[in-house]
């Protein structure tokens, strides 16, 4: 076991602060906002010590992740390896997590391994440990939480159930899905308790969650994301199909119209097909799976080998059908009830992607099907081991040998394609930039750059300033209009701006794609990691100064 944690902290850490390239928008937000929290115990609107939320521009992220980047910037330095380190450390122990879990719900230890091995080895799991989402650290302290409630359930331990339930409720502030989530996921909890007591104390803690999740959708900030993202209210597509439907018919047909083509059915059809997709071949193994940010080339969210698992057993029990007393002495004994429950939260997992029109289907929203996944793939690792028939070490060993050789085929990929495939969407050329701008600002009376896309974030994070005196300055959106002589302003093409043609000894940044400007001269340009444009540095004609910053 020591060996495949190793692996999986090799996987998950190898040169974590350069692959991927690019510094995501989100995670300069977490690590910047972190810190600045943590040193001033203020955010950047001059709100103490938030617990809740960070309000960016209405979405309202949760604000613990942040704490979590900030905290590892004083430990590592103020780079990216120390963001993105928390989010992969959890991944690391999720692995010695499921094989706590799998050590006490499976009877054999090499079931335990192979579970943990499953997990080090998916694609999905690694992708994500390393890209600092928040629904990795929020799956790992669902899952001590779960565990927790099976430990108070069997051995009827009132403290102990609360205490699951409390470390439940703690993914609520780690990542808004788990919102959904966790109320159906207890839900069957009561039939798990041994004693009538017990099941009383469960009733009370899931009442609890389901008060909990109720009061935080009543919040602006609980249902910020919720109306960004649901199939209920993105961008009233399910109201659009009722009435383009409807018109369809004709006029007079009202009591058709609201029948057959009522929101209702509209979004419960939208439901089951957004459900059903994450359970697909091309979701799975194949190509789908959304934000593009996370796409590795030719590689979907599992291994072949892994959907083998499950195939190879269903084929056998047809042929050789396995009693009932087989099947259950694969668990621990008088443990089976709590596999059923695994798989349970199995089904349920993208239950919260599928509530979602925005980036579907989505890998971050569905994270937790992969780590719980690996515990189902338990069962069939032990029913494959069980098989009776000389052929069964060799059917184990080749889909053992498989899952390896496609996670070697999977790194080949990650490490040397995936930067090119993703850096269109994970926005590297503002982290570029910012460094561009602390090397070569010193050279100009002032610099123009345009505002948007975090560009403001960026360069404090690459100055490593956290000032204080910077929450007077911020606007919601986390946009600032100066920090000392670099100037924002809300264009995209600042050399559009008359009043700065007139101006001397000045530097302008413009996006690739604005129009050339006669009044103005471009001296160098910054490309992305694609080596296409992505920014071009401009000095006025009239201005005779003919310092050329060096490149970086």
């Amino acid at each position: 076991m020591v060996i495949t944690l190793l692996l999986a902290a090799f996987l998950r850490f190898w040169h974590l602060g350069t692959l991927l390239d690019g510094f995501h928008n989100d995670e300069v937000m977490n690590g910047y906002v972190g810190r600045y929290i943590l040193q001033n115990g203020f955010d950047l609107y001059g709100n103490r010590w938030p617990i809740f939320y960070f309000n960016n521009f209405g979405d309202y992220p949760n604000v613990l992740p942040m704490y979590l980047s900030g905290f590892f910037t004083y430990l590592l330095g103020v780079n990216v390896f120390a963001v993105r380190f928390p989010i992969a450390l959890a991944g690391v122990c999720s692995v010695g997590l499921v094989y706590v879990i799998g050590r006490w719900l499976y009877r054999s230890r090499l079931t335990a391994f192979l579970v943990a091995l499953t997990l080090a080895l998916a694609p999905w799991h690694i992708v994500l440990s390393r890209a600092t989402s928040e629904g990795i650290t929020a799956s790992f302290v669902f899952l001590i939480g779960i565990f927790l409630l099976f430990l108070a359930s069997e051995r009827s331990n009132s403290k102990l159930l609360l205490l699951g339930g409390l470390t439940t409720l703690l993914t609520y502030f780690l990542y808004p899905g788990f919102r959904v989530l966790v109320p159906l996921a207890l839900f069957p909890l009561p039939l798990l308790a041994k004693t009538k007591a017990m099941r009383y104390a469960a009733l009370m803690v899931i009442s609890v969650v389901f008060v909990t999740t109720f009061a935080i959708s009543q919040t602006v900030w609980g249902k910020g994301r919720y109306d960004q993202t649901s199939l209920f209210t993105h961008n009233n597509t399910i109201g659009g199909r009722a009435l383009n439907y409807s018109l369809g018919l004709g006029s007079g047909r009202i009591l058709e119209a609201r029948i057959f083509h009522n929101k209702i059915i509209l979004a419960g059809r939208e439901f089951l097909r957004q459900y059903f997709s994450y359970f697909s071949f091309d979701f799975l193994a194949g190509f789908g799976g959304m934000p593009q940010r996370y796409r590795v080339p030719e590689h979907g969210q599992l291994y072949w080998s892994l959907l083998a698992l499950p195939l190879v057993s269903v084929i056998w029990q047809f042929w050789y059908p396995q009693c009932r007393e087989v099947l259950l002495s694969i668990f621990q004994q008088q443990r089976a009830r709590y596999g059923f429950y695994v798989l349970w939260i199995f089904l349920l997992s993208p239950v919260p992607a599928a509530l979602t029109l925005d980036d579907v289907p989505n890998v971050h929203r569905s994270v937790l099907m992969v780590v719980v996944f690996s515990l189902v793939s338990g069962f069939f690792w032990s029913y494959i081991a069980q098989m009776r028939f000389l052929g069964k070490r060799i059917v184990l060993g080749l889909l053992v040998t498989l899952m390896v050789l496609e996670s070697v085929h999977f790194w080949h990929y990650y490490r040397n394609l995936a930067s090119a495939s993703t850096t269109a969407f994970r926005k590297g050329e503002q982290s570029l930039l910012a460094k561009y701008l602390r090397t070569n600002v010193a050279d100009y009376s002032a610099v123009y750059v345009p505002s948007g896309e975090m560009l403001p974030v960026h360069y404090l994070f690459q100055q490593q300033n956290f000032d204080p005196e910077l929450a007077q300055q911020f606007e919601t959106g986390i946009l600032l209009d100066q920090i000392d002589k670099v100037i924002f302003v809300e264009e995209a093409c600042p050399s559009a701006l008359p009043s700065l043609a007139s101006q001397s000894g000045i530097l302008l940044v413009d996006r690739a794609e604005c129009r050339e400007n006669p009044a103005f001269i471009q001296i160098d340009s910054l490309k992305q990691f694609t080596q296409t444009d992505a920014y071009k540095m401009l000095r006025p004609a009239s201005d005779e100064a003919t310092l050329i910053p060096d490149k970086e």
